[in-house]
Parts: structure tokens; C-alpha cells; sequence
């Protein structure tokens, strides 16, 4: 069954009902790959909607609408007027919010309501919130971050649609914000560290597509299998195509890097990674398309 995710907002329910955007703390991962809901006071839900683009501002930047130009005139003004509006009554309690652009997909004419308060964001099903009882149940309140960090940084990618911007502003925008994106956290889920030398400090973890941005597909783009996590000297080799790797995990070093090269930047003959077999895919394209030999 679909779920339908649950967020209590009873102090900006007006603001989401009339501008149809939804504003929360980041980070904060939520799975709202299907349908999203709001609660106002009493658990009563309204309104079902579809979360089409997401954007991450923070709330004390000069600039900040700087940051949404590439959204249509619509968007940018329903924003910025939310933004407006609440300052009036509260506070942004921290610098960075993440921002949804909601579309409305369905009316709950009955208005089911849960069977008792939740001061969280809950999950119900569908088929629940149709089922036309005034108190419904929920399904869980779990949440899989693999998939709701996949769901947010696809909708990052969705905000970056203008038209005038050429493929190759719009890649470097994409790549410019995946250092602090969900795809990073999807890949931190699996590795804690840097594939080569080890280092686990998150702020000097780059995550890198083995398969260009530029040649993947949009599945590829989201695909975590088509990512590394490297300190940034050796992101930077892997991007280049100074470094890869066979299918064993062995490290590939181009002819075109001098001993005191690799000291400095420190890769030797015996370094590996580890790699599962859709790793190894993607990795054959980068030692053929990518590796300077």
C-alpha cells in the first residue's frame, strides 16, 4: 500500500493551505516519495499533496532569494511571500530550512483526524485517509532514510529545470550543492569514511558519480551504486581520470603521475576500495571512458 506521510503544522497550516509551500528545519529526512499531508490543531487533515521541487535556503542570507531564481516567477514570488508572512508571527528558529513547493492532488471532504496526538510526522495509508472514518490509524512511525534521502535530493534536481541555463551551468549548479546533499547522506549510510585513506570527518567527505553526471542517466544520477565517498585529493584524482579501479577494488594510477606526485597526494600500488557488482558496472565505464592511461 502507498503511505502517505503525516506532518503536524498546526502553527503554519493558513500558510501552507495558501501558499502551497511547506518550510522545515534542515536536515530532517522525511519519505515523501508518494503523497504528503498536514495537521492542524486537533490531527485534522485537509488536503493531500504532491511535493514537486525542493530548495534549501538559509534564513540569514543576504541573498537568500538569490538562491531560487532558477524556479518560474510563481514559485519564486509564493516563496518568498510564505517567507514574508512568517516572519510576522514567529521566527525561523535555525539558519538553514529546507523548502517544498507543494501541488494539491486530492481534498480529505471528511477530514479524518488521528486517534490520538503526535507531536511527530506519522504514516498512513491511503486507502485509510479515503476510508471515510473520522479517526484513522496509522500505518507506522518509521521512516526509511535510504529512501526519503533519494527523495529529496531528486527533488533538488527538479528545482534546477529552467531552460535558458545550458547543460553545463546546470551540472556545475548540481555538483556545487552535492557535497551537502542527500545523495552525500545516502552514501554516508554505507561508508563512514573515505574508500582510500580513511578519513571519517564528514566536512572533508566528497561524494562522487563514478559515471559522469554529464553521461548518466537520471536513474543513474540517483543511483547510489554510482558513488564514492572520497577526501577531497582523492576526488579529485578520481575525478580527473588520474586514478580508478579494477574490478577486484585495485587502484588504477595513470602513467601520468609522477612518483613525488603520488606521495604528496598519497596513492600507492596497494591501495583498494571495496566495491558490491553494480560499483563494478559503473566502474568499468569510468576505466574506459575516464582513466588516463
Amino acid at each position: 500500500m502507498n503511505k502517505v506521510l503525516s506532518i503536524p503544522a498546526a502553527s503554519t497550516f493558513h500558510l501552507i493551505k495558501k501558499y502551497h509551500i511547506h518550510a522545515f528545519p534542515h536536515p530532517r529526512s522525511y519519505d515523501y516519495s508518494y503523497l504528503v499531508t498536514f495537521r492542524k490543531k486537533g490531527g485534522i487533515m485537509e488536503e493531500l499533496y504532491k511535493v514537486e521541487k525542493a530548495v534549501r535556503l538559509n534564513m540569514e542570507d543576504e541573498f537568500i532569494y538569490d538562491k531560487i531564481q532558477h524556479f518560474d516567477n510563481s514559485i519564486q514570488n509564493r516563496i518568498k511571500n510564505y517567507i514574508i508572512e512568517r516572519k510576522k508571527d514567529f521566527v525561523f528558529e535555525k539558519p538553514d530550512f529546507m523548502f517544498w513547493v507543494l501541488k494539491k492532488e486530492d481534498s480529505l471532504l471528511h477530514e479524518p483526524q488521528t486517534t490520538k496526538p503526535y507531536n511527530n510526522h506519522v504514516y498512513f495509508n491511503y486507502q485509510e485517509l479515503h476510508s471515510g472514518k473520522k479517526h484513522v490509524n496509522i500505518a507506522s512511525k518509521e521512516e526509511n532514510n535510504h529512501v526519503s534521502y533519494i527523495s529529496e535530493f531528486s527533488l533538488q534536481l527538479k528545482g534546477i529545470t529552467k531552460e535558458e541555463i545550458i547543460e553545463t551551468e546546470k551540472e556545475q549548479i548540481i555538483k556545487s550543492r552535492v557535497g551537502q546533499s542527500a545523495f552525500k547522506k545516502a552514501l554516508l549510510a554505507i561508508e563512514k569514511k573515505c574508500g582510500l585513506c580513511g578519513v571519517s570527518d564528514e566536512r572533508f567527505l566528497i561524494s562522487s558519480h563514478i559515471k559522469t553526471w554529464s553521461q548518466s542517466n537520471n536513474q543513474e544520477r540517483l543511483d547510489v551504486n554510482n558513488g564514492l565517498l572520497l577526501c577531497p585529493n582523492h576526488d579529485a584524482l578520481f575525478d580527473k581520470g588520474y586514478i580508478s579501479f579494477a574490478d577486484d577494488g585495485t587502484i588504477l594510477i595513470s602513467d601520468n603521475l609522477d612518483e613525488a606526485t603520488k606521495v604528496f597526494l598519497n596513492i600507492n600500488e596497494t591501495m583498494n576500495i571495496r566495491m558490491n557488482e553494480d560499483q563494478r558496472q559503473y566502474m568499468k565505464w569510468h576505466r574506459e571512458k575516464i582513466l588516463k592511461i
